[in-house]
């Protein structure tokens, strides 16, 4: 299409059909370029920020990047693989296959998140860890009473216990836990994964795959 066509289809618009029509129909590179900018600042400015009152979380959307989540073949195997670590710790396999994503999660799945007041026993939930990505993992155990180890404490014979929200989780397919995971507080969880979106995040992963330093701001600006 010649320049005279491009402003014969321009003339006699009105201000906001021009721009639906630049934005929409426009086939120039500078109509992409600008299409993708818009795109990113609704996504980021208007979207997550809905996103974030709607699901009280200020990390609704979480895209799995590692296999921590990830079971091999069916509940049944990964049980006679796993089952172990869970019993010794007092989780039944009867107990564990009424756990939400009970056959565990995908890399690629995007998870969305709710945020709450308190958690139960299996939830998959997202926390922080300082200066990394923030982890997605499975609840294991929950303390309501600590050991108040408070330096002005004089008489260590006798063991005081304080009020308290602590939570401990796996990932279902590691081995152990991380150090990192062992005592979660509450302001350290973003939230709850509620609802999964399978291998849609790879729109995000294969991308970041390439501009990783890119991807990592954006994250960052995220967290």
């Amino acid at each position: 299409m010649g320049d005279s066509d491009k402003k014969n289809l321009y003339k006699n618009k009105t201000l906001f059909q021009k721009i639906w029509y630049f934005l929409w129909t426009d086939e120039s590179l500078i109509s992409w370029m600008v299409l993708f900018v818009f795109s990113f600042l609704v996504i980021f400015f208007v979207f997550f920020p809905l996103s974030e009152k709607l699901f009280s979380s200020k990390l609704p959307y979480v895209v799995i990047e590692s296999g921590s989540m990830v079971h091999e073949g069916n509940f049944d195997a990964f049980w006679d693989e796993n089952g172990l670590w869970y019993d010794e710790r007092n989780i039944t396999k009867e107990e564990f296959e009424n756990f939400n994503f009970k056959n565990g999660l995908g890399i690629g799945d995007i998870i969305v998140l709710r945020g709450k007041e308190n958690y139960s026993l299996g939830d998959v939930i997202v926390f922080a860890v300082p200066d990394e990505k923030p982890v997605i993992h499975r609840v294991v155990d929950i303390k309501n009473r600590c050991v108040d180890v408070k330096p002005e404490r004089q008489d260590i014979s006798k063991v005081e216990y304080e009020e308290c929200y602590v939570i401990r989780t796996k990932g279902d397919a590691n081995t152990g836990q991380l150090k990192v995971e062992i005592n979660i507080t509450r302001e350290r969880i973003f939230g709850k994964a509620i609802f999964r979106i399978s291998k849609l995040g790879y729109v995000k992963l294969i991308p970041c795959s390439i501009l990783s330093p890119l991807c990592n701001f954006i994250d960052s600006l995220g967290r």
